[in-house]
């Protein structure tokens, strides 16, 4: 088996994973790895994953299979001093390009600020097989099939992590500039039951109004408020995700998960607004109230 090539590997898994989930040989599960994500050839990835309970094979199982969608409860934030990030991106199941982030968390700026990540630097532009003809569309169409994000959260210190980006892209939108935005979100229930939304999103922008290129791949986490989550918050729901039971990928109990998020966040801001007008409300007939009462008092 050590003489099949990595593809060939990663697709034997895939169609018989009860039969591999006894396998130990650690090159072979090491070759199905880089397969499915080229990151993980990164040094400072493979540091990290040296490191875990059965190495390769217990990262392959940590990352195959979706968080929970309810967390468990944590009495304590692992000691972790940074959170590594493995990003790979797809065309019709081909890699286009891998970024291995690094991100420390015990400054004062992680816990307080809001926590976003980018994969691509800012003047930084990928190339895609996608090409404009002529059917803006169709071109749109293409991008929400085929382009597909990994986005796997490690833990070095807990020896655990977690794949946060959906499998398929659950949501579109073409922006302002005539920019694609594709989503790949899953969603969870923190330990109070609160829901949460893991957000990978994928910027595309046209080159010379012929070739669609990557701009911008982010990730932050996201409450019902639509309120970025700051260090410290995301640290606990990514270890808690880490640390919780896993569910098989589902692409259509994601989109409808994120579906049933979006609704809720759309409810919260229609609550938000419908008080902030009552209260303007208020505040003019106080106004008027206190006007009339004065040129009363006047005359």
């Amino acid at each position: 088996m050590n003489k099949l090539d990595d593809a060939t590997l990663a697709s034997a898994v895939r169609a018989l994973p009860r039969w591999f989930s006894s396998c130990e040989n650690d090159e072979i599960w090491r070759k199905i790895c880089n397969s499915i994500w080229p990151s993980t050839t990164d040094p400072r990835l493979l540091h990290a994953i040296t490191a875990f309970s059965s190495t390769h094979r217990s990262f392959y199982f940590d990352s195959t299979l979706s968080a929970s969608y309810r967390l468990p409860t944590l009495t304590s934030l692992s000691a972790t001093s940074e959170l590594i990030s493995a990003v790979d991106i797809y065309y019709k199941d081909q890699v286009i390009h891998s970024k291995v982030l690094q991100t420390g968390t015990v400054t004062e700026r992680f816990f307080s600020h809001p926590f976003t990540l980018n994969a691509l630097d800012p003047t930084e532009r990928i190339r895609t097989p996608l090409k404009y003809d002529g059917d803006y569309s169709a071109t749109v169409s293409l991008a929400v099939e085929h382009l597909r994000v990994s986005w796997i959260v490690i833990d070095p210190h807990s020896k655990r992590a977690v794949n946060i980006a959906s499998h398929v892209a659950v949501a579109s939108q073409i922006l302002a500039n005539g920019d694609i935005e594709l989503c790949y979100a899953t969603v969870a229930a923190d330990a109070s039951g609160k829901l949460v939304l893991f957000a990978v999103r994928a910027t595309c922008g046209w080159m010379g109004r012929e070739e669609l290129h990557l701009k911008m791949v982010t990730m932050e986490i996201t409450d019902v408020n639509r309120r970025i989550l700051n260090g410290r918050e995301s640290l606990w729901i990514l270890q808690a995700a880490m640390e919780g039971r896993r569910r098989r990928i589902d692409s259509k109990k994601e989109t409808d998960a994120y579906k049933k998020f979006k609704w809720k966040a759309e409810k919260v801001m229609v609550a938000i607004l419908s008080m902030i007008c009552l209260m303007l409300l208020i505040l003019i007939l106080v106004g008027w109230m206190t006007a009339a009462l004065i040129l009363l008092l006047r005359y």
